[in-house]
Parts: structure tokens; sequence; C-alpha cells
């Protein structure tokens, strides 16, 4: 079996931490025969990791036409939009209140950016 190693965090991706779990995860799996043929890290940011599940998935989607894959790419977009839609609006509510811990404390756990604050 082959697998690709999908590793999450902003910090890995960009060389600050180095990754050693991801390290040991393939050799865990590669002495239980299972090839480790990729290994990719992606950013902390929802976007960031839906397309990289997408990029993972296109061998999966090859037979779907190109607009059915534009359908595919829109609704985990919609999705991801949906799930950071409460917590962005919080946010925007926390801050105009004054706030400003538990709004910090909710852009470092979400990671959200300023636009989408």
């Amino acid at each position: 079996m082959d697998l690709e190693l999908v590793t999450v965090g902003t910090e890995l991706l960009l060389g600050f931490t180095l990754d050693t779990n991801g390290a040991e995860i393939a050799r865990r799996l590669s002495a239980a025969g299972i090839r480790v043929v990729r290994r990719t890290a992606v950013g902390d940011r929802a976007d960031e990791i839906r397309e990289a599940e997408l990029e993972r998935a296109r061998p999966r989607l090859r037979t779907l036409s190109d607009e059915e894959r534009r359908e595919v790419e829109t609704l985990t977009a919609q999705i991801v939009n949906k799930l950071l839609h409460e917590p962005t609006v919080r946010v925007k509510e926390a801050a105009s209140e004054g706030a400003e811990e538990y709004a910090a404390a909710l852009r470092a756990l979400f990671a959200l950016d300023e636009e989408r604050a």
C-alpha cells in the first residue's frame, strides 16, 4: 500500500519547527509495510488544507468532468466558509464590544487574518 503523509501546521510548512512527528509516523508506517510515497506539509489555514486535500484527491476525481470538478471545489469552499462563519462573526462582535483578549484568542485559535476577522 502506498500512502501520502500530510502534516498540518504553518510552523512546519515554513520550517520553524522540525517535523519529528511526521518522521516518526513515516518510519512506523514503513516498518508496517506501508510505503510513504510523499510527505506534504500544509498551513493551518482552512483554505490551505482544503486545497491540499483537493490536490490529493485529484487522481480519484479524474473521471469527473471539468464542470463536476469545479462543483466539488465550490462545495468544499462553501463548507469551509460555513464552518468559519460563526467564529468570524463572534470575533467581530467581541472586538466591537471591546473584548480584545477574546477576539485575539479566537483569531489565534482559528488563524483568522484581518480581512476575514
